[in-house]
């Protein structure tokens, strides 16, 4: 039971993580058309 708590916790925040990694991709593509191409090219 805590291990399927902690799963998705750890899930629920790397999902977190994705989608504010790609938010910052397009506030930087917003900025520097170059970096945010080497971005999502990552």
């Amino acid at each position: 039971m805590i291990f399927i708590v902690s799963l998705l916790i750890v899930s629920s925040s790397f999902f977190l993580l994705r989608s504010g990694s790609i938010s910052l991709s397009l506030m930087a593509a917003l900025f520097s058309p170059i970096h945010a191409s080497a971005t999502f090219s990552a």
